[in-house]
């Protein structure tokens, strides 16, 4: 049976895989850096 959507969400700049690629990378690069503490960081900000 396949899968039927009701509706489609437009792609919109929210959404958009570059920036969101964007923002992780720069998320994994500082946490590469700071090791640990990064993460504790990154865990109390979230």
């Amino acid at each position: 049976m396949a899968i039927t959507y009701l509706k489609k969400s437009p792609k919109t700049s929210s959404t958009d895989d570059t920036k969101t690629r964007e923002i992780v990378e720069n998320i994994l690069k500082d946490i590469e850096k700071t090791k640990e503490e990064g993460c504790k960081a990154l865990s109390k900000k979230v």
